[in-house]
């Protein structure tokens, strides 16, 4: 409840779990959202059958109505696409319970009221109670409100590579990995692509944000 009062919602909101009868409603969210993207390339478009794969039976969703329209929502998609293996793709070695951070949008009417902040904590904590210890996302580096979203919600960078078809990504984990024991630090600018790949691959970890200027740097530690 905190991170919905934290979000300043009125009474005129409502918070509810999603199923197989909002599949319509999130896919027509999902589509406005991203039609408001600059880039194409920065979100990947779902079909009707993807959010009706999560809504009934693999995944969680949480929605906010206005009345009874859909105005947010954010997913958790439980059966992975092979390519979202996180063993492989960081070398852990057990297979914890895991889900996929896999989609969240807000109806442009509705944005800056801190309803996508609200969600990503709201979704984390419902996920725990089902029982997944390991959360994970993808982000592309130049989406900076979806990445910036995540972080603040306790996820850190833990890749960055080609997924989806050849599409640049973040790949940000929520995990046992602790910062307070991180012996080296950096920073890094937002748009040094080259430079954030080199220390992720090296191990090191995108650990939060700052704004200098106008610029966006990124802390990066050694894990």
């Amino acid at each position: 409840m905190l991170a919905r009062e934290e979000a300043g919602l009125d009474e005129a909101l409502s918070w509810d779990t999603l199923d197989g009868r909002h599949v319509e409603a999130v896919c027509a969210l999902h589509h406005v959202a991203v039609g408001t993207l600059p880039s194409t390339d920065w979100v990947r478009r779902e079909t009707p059958d993807f959010f009706a794969d999560i809504l009934e039976g693999n995944g969680l969703g949480l929605g906010v109505f206005h009345e009874d329209r859909l105005i947010a929502y954010a997913l958790i998609q439980t059966r992975l696409e092979p390519e979202d293996d996180l063993r492989s793709l960081l070398g852990y070695a057990t297979a914890r319970p895991t889900a996929k951070l896999c989609g969240s949008a807000v109806d442009p009417a509705y944005r800056g009221r801190g309803l996508q902040q609200a969600l990503s904590r709201e979704r984390l904590a419902f996920g725990r109670k089902a029982g997944i210890e390991r959360f994970f996302a993808t982000a592309a580096p130049q989406n900076c409100p979806s990445w910036m979203s995540l972080m603040r919600a306790g996820l850190t960078i833990a890749a960055l590579g080609e997924r989806y078809g050849g599409r640049l990504r973040y790949t940000l984990v929520l995990d046992e990995v602790r910062s307070d024991r991180a012996v080296g630090r950096r920073e890094v600018d937002a748009s040094d692509v080259a430079g954030q790949a080199d220390l992720l691959r090296a191990g090191w970890r995108g650990i939060q944000y700052r704004r200098s200027g106008g610029s966006v740097l990124l802390e990066f530690r050694t894990c």
